[in-house]
């Protein structure tokens, strides 16, 4: 069998463009994959195709060798481990298909049936208390047990009195709207400085979040390892690390409870499975990244079945645009705040090409985090999101 073409799609929203493969073998199998990267959405689709050489007329089977000559040709950054990441996914639903099993079940463990979710994106609307409350409440109606918000408006760097005021009091009402049968997850989006970090942490505590994310930049290990000396929240990171090399440095330099690998940031299954058993090996938590789109999310609760460590994956299918599910036949089933694991062969899915077609490339998608409104997420702009 060889990979005899790839077709890509660029699907445009207004938090983001996602970024679809399909391969096709001489054989007539088709395997989707993602490559999701925000903002550079064209570059990563340019990409795909320059590097066909490197896997076009090969066997799918062969990923593992087909990705080590992809990654000696130079540094791997976002875009080419997105795209890495994206061929595995697609090579192994191609795989699954061949034997007859879900690719969950390819990856070297048993599979358990369901995976723990926690809600991301459900707060569309304005940044006052009232509204993220009504919509917290929504959420755990829906089964969710844990939720993920980003209370800090555009602060950058530091944050104001009055503005850390405000943030302050959205997570005490969603705290009282969940109560303590849910968890609350709270965001940093690497805004603060270490000092600022610091006195966050402290004025969340009382809330009892899960976890404080990112305070500072994944990057900084040494900034984010002082602040968890000095508070008691735990902390959560690593979205934006690329290697295992990276997380070594994050783990053995003890700045964090929980690290958050992303599929696509790591270059696929393979990367976050090796990631993940480091983690483990210290006693870390695995909470996968995941705020990309559908294909993601089926391969995240593919993965997240297997993971060493594994904690609670990361879920916005709920809360994104409302056709995202029509872009498969078979999204994420969702039930009482968990994610059932496919058991059919492959991903289990089946990209639709004409539903990709209606939302083409959107050249104002994406979310300006440190913009005033941003967590409106754009889902009133003309021609998109509804």
């Amino acid at each position: 069998m060889q990979i005899e073409t790839v077709e890509t799609f660029i699907v445009g929203n207004p938090w983001k463009n996602w970024i679809f493969l399909v391969l096709r073998t001489d054989d007539g199998i088709e395997g989707v994959g993602e490559a999701t990267v925000p903002f550079v959405a064209r570059a990563v689709e340019a990409a795909i195709h320059d590097l066909k050489r490197f896997y076009v007329g090969r066997d799918p089977a062969d990923i593992e060798a087909i990705w080590q000559t992809i990654a000696r040709i130079g540094r791997m950054g976002p875009i080419h481990m997105a795209v890495l990441a994206g061929l595995e996914m697609a090579c192994l639903d191609i795989r699954g298909q061949v034997e007859g099993k879900p690719v969950c079940a390819l990856l070297g463990q048993k599979p358990v049936e369901r995976v723990p979710l926690y809600a991301n994106g459900w707060y569309q609307g304005p940044r006052e208390p009232s509204s993220f409350a009504e919509r917290a409440r929504d959420v755990v109606a829906r089964g969710y047990r844990a939720l993920k918000f980003d209370p800090f408006g555009s602060a950058y760097r530091n944050i104001p009195p009055a503005e850390l005021d405000r943030a302050v009091e959205i997570v005490a009402a969603v705290r009282d709207a969940v109560g303590e049968g849910a968890d609350v997850c709270i965001e940093g989006h690497w805004r603060f400085t270490p000092e600022q970090a610091v006195e966050v942490a402290r004025r969340l505590e009382p809330f009892r979040p899960l976890w404080f994310e990112e305070p500072v930049p994944s990057k900084e290990i040494e900034q984010l390892a002082w602040v968890r000396e000095r508070v008691a929240v735990p902390l959560a990171t690593g979205e934006h690390l690329l290697d295992a090399l990276e997380f070594r440095r994050l783990l053995d330099a003890g700045a964090c409870d929980y690290i958050q690998p992303d599929l696509l940031h790591v270059g696929g299954f393979r990367r976050t499975l090796e990631i993940a058993q480091m983690a483990a090996e210290r006693g870390v938590r695995v909470a996968p990244h995941q705020a990309e789109g559908p294909v993601a999310s089926v391969a995240n609760v593919h993965l997240a079945s297997v993971l060493p460590g594994f904690c609670i994956q990361e879920m916005f299918d709920e809360f994104a645009v409302p056709w995202r599910h029509d872009l498969l036949d078979r999204p994420v089933e969702i039930c009482d705040g968990c994610a059932l694991v496919p058991t059919r062969p492959g991903l289990g899915v089946t990209f639709n090409r004409e539903a990709a077609r209606r939302h083409p490339f959107d050249p104002a998608a994406g979310l300006p985090l440190f913009e005033d409104g941003w967590e409106t997420r754009g889902l009133g702009r003309a021609g998109n999101g509804q």
